[in-house]
């Protein structure tokens, strides 16, 4: 498995239309609200491409040396985190190539079927966001759910947790999570063991009566 980084304008709408859609956030993002003050019609994927083209060339943004910084920091890290994603999730670690795309937007979105991700090109901590975001394609992957799309929203989010605890040597930052997860992801952390997998601790809370309350008071 591998992560490549990109950027491609056009990639700028979806990241936009699904970030908006967020179901973890009530408002849009602050990138949206910027495009509707410059006139941007954000419905429509031509004039948003336009307008972000606009910008990282009036703003003098090098999408290029962006790549070449996000991609070294990862070389460091790309290896040990395939490996622990895949013991994790009890997978192969096969040719899969993941992609990264950058992004003006401060909200970034993922999405499963392409194996992609969006990352904000001025990012403090692009090592810390690609595992989070790769945890969730890797939660989508490996772990079906009889629960509703919201449950396992809140779920997915509440397993980021892990970052802290599986990935603490990896990442620039301490992953705090949405605060409305915080009590979803604190349990999770009192029943993780070092080694345990992620596939092995769902089926256990899965049958946890305590976790499944605190997960539909989320």
């Amino acid at each position: 498995m591998r992560l490549v980084f990109r950027y491609e304008a056009e990639k700028e709408f979806l990241n936009l239309q699904a970030g908006n859609r967020s179901l973890n956030r009530s408002r849009p993002s602050d990138f949206s609200r910027k495009l509707k003050e410059l006139g941007v019609d954000i419905n429509s994927e031509v004039t948003v491409t336009a307008a972000c083209r606009k910008i990282v060339t009036e703003e003098g943004i090098s999408a290029e040396e962006k790549i070449r910084q996000f991609s070294d920091g990862w070389q460091a890290v790309d290896t040990d985190v395939f490996e622990r994603l895949t013991k994790l999730f009890e997978a192969q670690n096969d040719d899969t190539e993941f992609a990264c795309y950058l992004s003006l937007n401060e909200r970034c979105s993922y999405n499963t079927q392409e194996d992609y991700f969006f990352l904000n090109l001025f990012s403090a901590e692009p090592n810390m966001v690609c595992i989070h975001e790769l945890l969730h394609l890797f939660t989508h992957k490996y772990i079906k759910l009889n629960i509703s799309p919201q449950l396992y929203n809140e779920y997915k989010e509440s397993l980021t947790v892990l970052l802290n605890l599986e990935f603490g040597d990896l990442i620039e930052r301490e992953d705090k999570g949405y605060l409305q997860h915080q009590e979803v992801r604190q349990y999770i952390a009192s029943k993780w063991d070092e080694g345990t997998s992620i596939i092995s601790l769902t089926h256990s809370l899965l049958t946890d009566q305590k976790f499944l309350e605190l997960l539909s008071n989320v």
